[in-house]
């Protein structure tokens, strides 16, 4: 799903301006060095975005749309134009994630002078996205993101794709290890960090086709 076909289906409003810079994201991810955040994976956030909205049709009165498909399509821009060779890379990618990509949306948002308002909710949605933060999401934009996002974390095509370009097996065991520990936790805080039930039935049945998959492999 674009951001213009789920605009169309859910009667989401949004400016030129919105739309020119989700476009401008889309450039990015369509010719991303991270094979596990391309294009498809922001169309595959707003499919996910959908499936919530028919499950919970109130959202949408409360969401700045503005805000929400702006993060959508660009919280992974900063990963798309890296690509990661070592265990380094990828623990740095994971920090630097949300700080990485909120960056580089600023410096293109203030070019269509975008309202500094809407700039600061879509850059804490951004920032926000990603794993490593003590303090909760305070905004329903941010939460919904982070949820949406995370509906992706387990599914086994996606890992295939990891395994093929970051994790092969010449970078060695210390990369392994580290993906290991990095699904291991991620397995243990997803469901438990859901903001709504839906996601969170989601997640939990993600796991499951996701620990049957690794039951298979050696990296389990």
């Amino acid at each position: 799903m674009t951001v213009r076909t789920f605009c169309t289906k859910w009667g989401a409003v949004v400016s030129d301006e919105c739309l020119e810079l989700c476009s401008i994201a889309d450039a990015y991810m369509r010719r991303s060095k991270d094979p596990l955040h391309m294009l498809e994976h922001t169309h595959s956030l707003l499919t996910n975005l959908d499936w919530l909205y028919t499950r919970r049709p109130e959202l949408r009165e409360r969401v700045n749309h503005t805000v929400l498909l702006l993060a959508i399509s660009w919280h992974d821009v900063w990963r798309s134009t890296k690509k990661f060779g070592s265990l380094i890379d990828i623990i740095v990618a994971f920090v630097w994630d949300g700080r990485g990509s909120s960056r580089l949306f600023q410096r293109y948002a203030r070019q269509y002078q975008l309202d500094e308002e809407v700039l600061a909710q879509v850059s804490y949605a951004i920032g926000k996205h990603d794993s490593f933060h003590l303090r909760g999401r305070k905004t329903l934009e941010s939460r919904i993101l982070k949820d949406i996002d995370e509906m992706e974390v387990f599914d086994v095509r996606r890992f295939v794709a990891l395994k093929q370009h970051v994790m092969p097996e010449s970078l060695g065991f210390g990369v392994h290890a580290g993906m290991r520990f990095f699904l291991r936790m991620k397995l243990r805080r997803s469901k438990n960090s859901a903001y709504f039930a839906e996601t969170r039935e989601y997640i939990v049945a993600e796991q499951t086709r996701f620990l049957e998959y690794l039951s298979q492999t050696a990296v389990s």
